[in-house]
């Protein structure tokens, strides 16, 4: 199914048949990334996969506007920790993989992951605008162990995800699914 957006900055002034209509098209593309996202690396590259997800029927985080807002992290598997939404990765070269979805409410927004450590950006995700994923995709190096966040600008103050209501429920809400891989 192709769906054509209508350029709205708030899903809630959607009508509910169209927000329903624009819900089911996002979590049918949402789940073939998370099908890329979920193949394609080798077992004997340490990864981890880390997760903002909710009950299903529950609506994503709230953000603040016009700053840098720390994702939740609910879930997390694989090599690396987590403590407090911060990730620790020892010295090496990487690559992340993933996506953040938003609300309309939010106008644009961006991902990145943040060397908390260090205070300086490591990678940049896409520039996108209310409604869509930001993808965040590249290869990075760390010198020494570190501790990063995945963060999520938002140039308006809205949530990171509407669940999804009615007859079609679904088993979680995912706002948020992100690989990192030590490479080699």
């Amino acid at each position: 199914m192709e769906y054509k957006f209508r350029n709205y900055e708030r899903f809630d002034l959607m009508a509910s048949s169209e927000l329903a209509t624009v819900t089911m098209y996002l979590k049918e593309h949402l789940n073939v990334m998370v099908d890329d996202l979920n193949t394609g690396l080798s077992s004997s590259d340490p990864q981890g996969l880390f997760y903002n997800e909710k009950a299903q029927g529950a609506a994503g985080d709230s953000s603040a506007s016009n700053t840098w807002n720390t994702r939740v992290i609910e879930r997390s598997s694989g090599a690396f920790t987590v403590e407090s939404n911060q990730i620790t990765l020892p010295r090496g070269s990487y690559s992340i993989d993933g996506w953040g979805i938003s609300t309309g409410a939010v106008v644009s927004h961006q991902l990145r992951l943040y060397n908390v450590t260090n205070d300086a950006t490591l990678v940049l995700g896409g520039s996108i605008g209310s409604g869509a994923c930001s993808i965040i995709k590249d290869d990075f190096t760390v010198n020494s162990d570190i501790k990063v966040e995945i963060q999520h600008f938002t140039q308006a103050a809205g949530a990171f995800g509407v669940a999804i209501t009615g007859s079609n429920k679904v088993e979680k809400e995912i706002y948020l699914q992100t690989r990192i891989t030590k490479k080699g």
